[in-house]
């Protein structure tokens, strides 16, 4: 045990390093502050300043406040833990509340996290963050309540398809099998509530089951649709699961977690898309890990489509130590080609499976 303990801080010290030690997108003489940890740091080559429209920028806050801390060890069934997650709930929002109080947010876009010590604050696109960011920063750098400070942006782009792909379909039937889901289903996911963060919900309702699918969010991709399709609905795996689809796009990712927990009380939440493409322990992994202990809700993470790249990282928030990030196989059984399997701290193991995820085909509709 102690020597696992002493892996441990290590492992930190070395998260620390390398996060320090990043170079910061913007090279304009700001002088950022040591709450500052992460300045669109990463991916800089990929960053397009002709389309600025392109991309959100998202500020996430982590403020300091007390952890929240009750025994759960009491809770056996959905009723207990939407009692138990109200709890977390009311702590949250009152503690995360008394610090915003204290803050000039007007004319911000912002959401506070129901179930971690987190804030949210979301730019439509560049230029209006490069407006109001170091009137933003040196706010939030002045308040004793606030821990650290990391900015990303987000793109909106879909996965690609793979540049060098398996020749072999592998058949949606014989893809469940492999993985051990006969065809006459033992278990249909009854009672059990699933959501996914998309860019957008599904685009069709085709292959769902109008008792139980719920759309969280008017923006629509393909993507949700064949993600969804598969995780349940008509033809999926667990046909008989309630799924609720939240979007990110026109809203941010911290109001997709709260409404999945706290409206829906949903079980598992299945992410297929990526906040970036960092490939280390970011402040997005830090809080799904806070989110994943004091909600109890499972999160599955795709481990991204950075496989043929020159760092093909682990996409966030993937590199959470409680998420389940899932990468590909293909048809032979070998792993994707596409399929981002990269991390630069050694002592962070993702992704922690693969599974099926490449030419599938045969899905119905």
């Amino acid at each position: 045990m102690r020597i696992l303990k002493k892996i441990a801080l290590l492992a930190i010290s070395v998260l620390l390093f390398l996060s320090a030690s990043n170079p910061s997108i913007f090279d304009d003489g700001y002088e950022t502050s040591n709450k500052l940890l992460y300045d669109l740091n990463y991916q800089d080559d990929s960053v397009d300043y002709d389309s600025p429209e392109s991309y959100d920028i998202t500020v996430l806050v982590k403020f300091n406040i007390d952890r929240f801390n009750r025994d759960y060890t009491q809770i056996k069934n959905d009723d207990q833990l939407k009692t138990f997650r109200d709890s977390v709930k009311d702590y949250y929002v009152c503690q995360n509340m008394k610090v915003v109080d204290n803050l000039d947010l007007d004319g911000y876009e912002f959401d506070i996290s129901f179930y971690a010590p987190f804030m949210e604050i979301v730019f439509d696109d560049l230029e209006e963050y490069d407006d109001k960011k170091e009137e933003l920063i040196s706010m939030l750098n002045d308040s004793k309540s606030v821990e650290c400070i990391s900015i990303n942006y987000l793109s909106f782009d879909e996965a690609t398809v793979n540049t060098d792909p398996c020749s072999t379909d592998y058949s949606f039937t014989t893809a469940m099998s492999d993985i051990g889901i006969p065809s006459t289903l033992t278990y249909t996911g009854n009672g059990v509530n699933v959501g996914t963060i998309e860019s957008g919900t599904t685009d069709s309702t085709v292959n769902l089951k109008s008792d139980k699918f719920t759309r969280l969010s008017s923006y629509t991709t393909s993507h949700s649709t064949w993600v969804t399709s598969i995780i349940g609905g008509t033809s999926g795996i667990a046909q008989d699961a309630h799924l609720y689809c939240a979007g990110i796009y026109g809203g941010t990712f911290t109001g997709c977690v709260n409404a999945l927990i706290y409206e829906y009380n949903v079980n598992v939440i299945n992410m297929s898309r990526a906040q970036n493409h960092l490939g280390y322990y970011d402040y997005y992994c830090a809080y799904i890990d806070y989110i994943i202990r004091d909600s109890h809700c499972t999160f599955i993470k795709s481990s991204g489509n950075n496989g043929l790249e020159t760092n093909p990282n682990i996409s966030s928030p993937g590199c959470g130590m409680n998420v389940i990030t899932v990468g590909s196989i293909s048809a032979n059984q070998n792993v994707s080609c596409f399929s981002s399997w990269y991390t630069s701290n050694i002592f962070l193991f993702k992704p922690d499976m693969v599974a099926p995820g490449e030419k599938i085909s045969n899905i119905p509709n």
